[in-house]
């Protein structure tokens, strides 16, 4: 096992300062290897725990049972010496198992040994086995991803280089910044001379040829060099010296939701788009707590509605049936969960919503979408209903869903979807329910799209970020046919898709340097500065500052 541990932190002296044994300083270097690793931020990686500060929350049971109860307080003791302490705790525990005993509490790295730079060190494979045998099951350690080496060749097939221009538009985007600042705000420059070195760290790991890709066993998204790109760059990126196009699939996850909520998903053995396949943990729980069930009476007085979500359906008299299979005031079993009348209607029209078309436009113009809640509110507009969809999809604080204007219109509107959404919620979680519509995109995108693309056109080039595919100019009315024909096959309605040119322009957009700045311009004091310190790294300051400095610029 390789772990990745923050360069600056000189482990093999911190060590041997204890004055223990050879075979015993090896066996709590490899302690120390393993605890920095969990706690290593890298411009790759730092988004993880950004919602915690920067803190990763890590189980002292877990590490017990990993490391021995006295070796981990003894790694803890070495590493948060208060004379030079290499991380530091938010002191806030939490429970990581409900009703139990488990706790987990935040930890970091300093910021004196969060420069951003990291090395890999190799713990034995005695020790890693016992790290595995007590990992999570959710980490999926028996994850294979062999089956996406045709994805993982596309970066050894084919040239990846940067366009020269992407310099210019990296200084000129940084001047813009520049101009911004605030009183010549330090907590402000800084911010940008961070963010522009983050931008020219994976430019070079491109030009170097330093490339990462990798598809991750908890969402199965296949996360690269390209991924990590900001979206701005990735014009520059030129294959074999030819720019790319890219098809990218709009609104995702609430057109996929109308999918995962058919009975066709959760019952389907004819092939591998199904619950059970994408995700077996999800159906196993479903299972286990009784919300798979199969009826054995008679089925002629059972109704049919493709919503029902399992083999169950409440009894009906055919004579009173409506057109949807559903009377009036019965209800649809849905993955367990009974629906009334109105809720079954509403997510019925839901999956009619003509997702080929832009869904936030149509829902901005829709009646019973902008008939909702505060009407008159002349703020309602598409961008901010696209920022608020993912917290239509996966908050689970009922406080901030009956306070959020998005949330409330779209339960106005979809009185179904929302029910349901929540229901999924109190059933397996919000997390593993974003996972649920991360897998079931992953699986549609990698394994079936992109793999029957490679196979048609094998010497066409295919980089995929997220819900989107990259390729030669020239296929993309290929890959489109291939996307549309796929999920009319598999959804049974199309999506929405727009077609770009990777075209680049050392001239950035007024939209993305707004979009930047906003996360920058309210960082005036210290203490706010305290909150975005942990996605700082000294590397990339460096970089940044030689960067505008050899082209005349003093930042």
């Amino acid at each position: 096992m390789k772990v990745l541990i923050p360069e600056s932190v000189k482990v093999k002296e911190l060590v041997g300062a204890l004055g223990l044994t050879k075979t015993r300083s090896e066996n709590i270097k490899n302690k120390v290897y393993y605890f920095l690793g969990l706690l290593a931020a890298t411009n790759e990686n730092f988004v993880v725990n950004e919602k915690n500060d920067g803190y990763r929350n890590i189980s002292s049971v877990k590490m017990r049972k990993i490391m021995g109860r006295k070796d981990y307080y003894l790694v803890l003791d070495l590493l948060t010496n208060p004379i030079d302490p290499v991380i530091e705790s938010n002191n806030s525990w939490r429970s990581s198992k409900k009703g139990g005993h488990a706790f987990a509490k935040g930890f970091k790295l300093c910021q004196k040994y969060n420069t951003g730079e990291y090395v890999f060190r190799t713990i034995p494979k005695k020790y890693s086995k016992r790290i595995e045998k007590h990992m999570s099951n959710d980490t999926n350690i028996d994850f294979d991803d062999n089956q996406y080496q045709f994805l993982y060749n596309q970066f050894r097939d084919f040239s990846l280089t940067i366009d020269p221009k992407v310099y210019d538009y990296i200084y000129l985007f940084g001047n813009y910044l520049f101009s911004r600042v605030i009183d010549d705000c330090q907590y402000q420059r800084v911010l940008i001379l961070n963010l522009i070195g983050r931008w020219l760290y994976f430019i070079e790991k491109i030009r170097n040829k330093d490339f990462w890709y990798k598809v991750s066993p908890v969402n199965h998204r296949l996360n690269s060099s390209i991924t990590h790109l900001n979206r701005t760059l990735r014009p520059f990126i030129l294959c074999n010296g030819e720019h790319l196009g890219m098809i990218d699939i709009t609104a995702s996850q609430p057109y996929l939701l109308t999918a995962v909520m058919n009975d066709s998903f959760l019952n389907e053995n004819q092939s591998s788009f199904n619950l059970s396949f994408i995700y077996p943990e999800v159906f196993s729980i479903l299972s286990n707590n009784g919300y798979i069930q199969s009826h054995t009476g008679n089925m002629s007085h059972y109704g049919s509605s493709s919503l029902s979500g399992t083999t169950i359906n409440i009894e009906f008299d055919p004579s009173t049936c409506s057109s949807t299979g559903l009377t009036v005031n019965s209800y649809s079993f849905m993955w367990g969960q009974f629906l009334e009348d109105n809720e079954v209607a509403s997510i019925e029209k839901y999956i009619s919503v003509p997702f080929e078309d832009d869904l936030y436009n149509y829902l901005l113009n829709h009646q019973d979408f902008t008939d909702g809640p505060n009407q008159g509110n002349s703020i309602l507009n598409r961008q901010r209903i696209k920022n608020n969809m993912m917290y239509v999809l996966f908050d689970d604080n009922y406080r901030h869903r009956n306070n959020n204007e998005i949330i409330k219109r779209f339960r106005a509107a979809f009185p179904g979807v929302d029910s349901w959404i929540c229901k999924m919620h109190s059933i397996i979680g919000k997390e593993r329910f974003s996972y649920l519509l991360q897998k079931t995109e992953s699986h549609l995108v990698l394994d079936v799209i992109s793999r029957d693309f490679h196979d048609k056109k094998p010497s066409a080039p295919i980089f995929t970020i997220h819900d989107a595919i990259c390729t030669y100019p020239e296929y993309l009315p290929d890959l489109k046919q291939s996307i549309l024909g796929h999920f009319q096959r598999l959804i049974g309605h199309p999506a929405g898709m727009k077609e770009s040119l990777w075209i680049p322009n050392p001239e950035p957009k007024l939209k993305d340097i707004e979009e930047e700045w906003a996360d920058i311009r309210h960082v005036k004091t210290a203490k706010r500065f305290e909150k975005e310190q942990h996605k700082v790294f000294s590397s990339n300051i460096e970089r940044a500052t030689k960067f505008f400095s050899s082209r005349g610029l003093s930042s």
